[in-house]
């Protein structure tokens, strides 16, 4: 066996790997989505809507490492399965994955609308919220194969609320962070497409 052969089978054992883990983590999220949906107890369906929240962030975290893996160390074939993987998950959870996403980020404009309203500068809440931010949105770009009109929307007008806090802090006083990271500038609005959607989907994909 050749050097390359044994790149690609491991490669190909990889993505198949975590093929499969992402068909697992889907269908518990199709599990508990069921599960909520027929419950009426509030306490069950908060952890239920937590417990499915981490699920979504489970596939995230595993199509980004698919995606990591080079097409030319794959086999066809095992590149046709992935690629087959990601668009039947995208289909599947896109709904789901933009309402609860997208309400973790109004949550976060909540926070910067509240912060800016109240001319309250906690140390470090900018650096938090646009790191929060950028991870959800990396979610959503994991997750959906686009976003309605209202929903771009949403998202726009939360970088906004969030940039508006960040640029009031900025006129206050230099900010520095903790850990040597770069220095805090706002969100890069024209990083924020995606592509459009109908805007007929259903609004919540819970019930």
């Amino acid at each position: 066996m050749t050097a390359q052969q044994a790149t690609l089978q491991a490669a190909d054992r990889q993505a198949l790997f975590v093929v499969q883990s992402i068909h697992d983590v889907a269908k518990s999220v199709d599990r508990r989505r069921d599960q909520y949906r027929h419950s009426s107890d509030e306490d069950e369906r908060r952890i239920l809507r937590n417990h499915i929240m981490g699920d979504l962030e489970r596939l995230s975290n595993l199509v980004t490492l698919l995606e990591s893996i080079p097409e030319h160390e794959l086999h066809p074939s095992t590149f046709r399965s992935l690629q087959d993987c990601l668009g039947h998950l995208r289909g599947r959870v896109s709904a789901i994955g933009a309402n609860m996403t997208l309400d973790k980020i109004r949550e976060l404009r909540s926070q910067a609308e509240f912060s800016a309203g109240r001319r309250e500068h906690p140390v470090g809440k900018s650096f938090l919220l646009k790191e929060s931010f950028l991870r959800y949105v990396n979610q959503l770009r994991s997750l959906v194969s686009g976003l309605t009109p209202e929903n771009a929307e949403d998202l726009m007008t939360s970088a906004i609320s969030i940039n508006n806090l960040i640029e009031n802090d900025l006129q206050r006083a230099p900010l520095d962070s903790f850990f040597n990271d770069p220095p805090l500038t706002p969100i890069d609005l024209g990083q924020l497409t995606f592509p459009p959607l109908a805007d007929d989907l259903p609004h919540n994909a819970l019930f």
